[in-house]
């Protein structure tokens, strides 16, 4: 049968994604005065740095020449900042590229103990990157849920995760027996509250073979994205977290365990403790 692919902490979440929306590209001075930010600020939670670099070498500003004495910097298109875990897969991300703020989690350990830190990492971003030029356009939230197969590969069944009536599944699935296999859909829906806009649903589902501590198993991924498009843009970040991201990011989450509850068996939605949150 499919097992949830963190079992021991009684959740299936490979990776939850948090992101903000701004209406326009990053310039190289914001980043880089987000970079002297992250520097001196996340040193302890988010020590290791990457920078994507366009164009030639630039003079270095005041406050990182005095962090890094003559490092001579590019023009920076994005930058992340990173953690890892103890064998040194990756743990937490804050990356911001093009017009993109995102937070990265694959350490999960609750939403209680996930978001308010995501939430600090954006609110602190935002306070550098917004602006009356590049206000914020929208939000997303993003949950990527695993299960491996224990048992002979030649036996793998979904039907041991998922409802035979689950609405978005094409009744003709059940007849192929192939374990790699994907399912894609998507649609727009019109939002009144808790923000005027609307929400892309995406819902991605693929059963798939990967090592998995030096063993080939069969993987089912259930990827599910809510993308918040806000009719009216917000040019300061400081108004968006103090009024509107608790309600936004709350909502993409009902939404997002809606879904995930009509697609996995009952037995597996106790297993992980995906209760309803409406």
């Amino acid at each position: 049968m499919y097992r949830p692919c963190d079992a021991e902490h009684g959740h299936a979440i490979r990776e939850a994604v948090f992101g903000l929306q701004l209406a326009g590209v990053h310039k190289p001075a914001a980043l880089q005065e987000l970079l002297a930010f992250g520097q001196k600020l996340w040193k302890a939670s988010l020590p290791a740095i990457e920078q994507f670099q366009l164009g030639a070498p630039i003079q270095a500003p005041a406050a990182l020449a005095r962090l890094r004495p003559g490092v001579a910097l590019q023009v920076t298109n994005g930058v992340s900042f990173q953690s890892f875990k103890p064998d040194g897969t990756l743990a937490w991300r804050l990356l911001v590229q093009e017009n993109l703020i995102a937070i990265n989690c694959l350490d999960y350990n609750g939403w209680e103990n996930v978001w308010p830190r995501a939430r600090e990492y954006l609110s602190q971003a935002s306070n550098i990157l917004v602006s009356d030029k590049n206000a914020i356009s929208g939000a997303t939230l993003q949950y990527i849920n695993s299960f491996n197969w224990e048992g002979a590969l030649e036996k793998v069944d979904a039907q041991s995760i998922f409802r035979r009536d689950a609405p978005p599944v094409p009744a003709g699935f059940w007849d192929r027996r192939s374990p790699e296999w994907h399912l894609h859909q998507g649609w727009f829906e019109e939002m009144g509250k808790p923000i005027v806009g609307r929400i892309l649903h995406r819902e991605q589902l693929a059963g798939r073979y990967e090592q998995v501590r030096g063993q080939r198993v069969s993987v089912v991924l259930v990827d599910l994205l809510n993308r918040y498009d806000f009719k009216v843009r917000d040019s300061s970040g400081q108004v968006f977290f103090d009024q509107h991201a608790e309600p936004a990011f709350h909502h993409m989450r009902v939404l997002l365990r809606r879904a995930l509850r009509t697609y996995l068996t009952d037995v597996m939605l106790e297993e992980i403790g995906a209760r309803s949150l409406e």
